[in-house]
């Protein structure tokens, strides 16, 4: 085992942490270690198969604009800039600058939904699960 692993393993049975919960506490271990490296302008997305990259609200904004395309509901520009506000609002309330895309999508359909974008919203969920 490596000294990383012992100490891990030691901090799990010190604080009685369960097997149960050692995904979740992996989960933020990874956010926060991440985080600890960071320049103070950088946003970073940890993307599903595990990659680290720059947040760039541009790919938000085409996924978006392609769910309101499947949907043949158009989206303005000022349409846009309220949602990519919310999820940036949503984001900027957290203390870290390291996000799961499972995170961002979801302040997405939170947006999505709150502004009353109903049919975007249904093709989001259903874009989304393709990706």
């Amino acid at each position: 085992m490596s000294k990383l692993s012992d100490l891990v393993v030691n901090y799990l049975k010190e604080n009685n942490i369960s097997i149960n919960d050692l995904k979740d506490e992996l989960n933020k271990l990874e956010i926060e270690v991440v985080n600890q490296f960071l320049k103070p302008e950088d946003t970073l997305v940890i993307k599903k198969n595990g990659d680290i990259e720059k947040y760039d609200p541009e790919k938000l904004e085409r996924s978006i604009k392609n769910a309101a395309g499947d949907a043949k509901a158009a989206l303005n520009t000022s349409d846009l800039a309220i949602i990519l506000s919310d999820v940036d609002r949503k984001l900027d309330e957290l203390p870290r600058k390291v996000y799961r895309t499972s995170e961002i999508k979801d302040y997405v359909i939170e947006s999505l939904i709150e502004e009353g974008y109903t049919k975007v919203y249904e093709n989001y969920l259903t874009y989304i699960q393709n990706f």
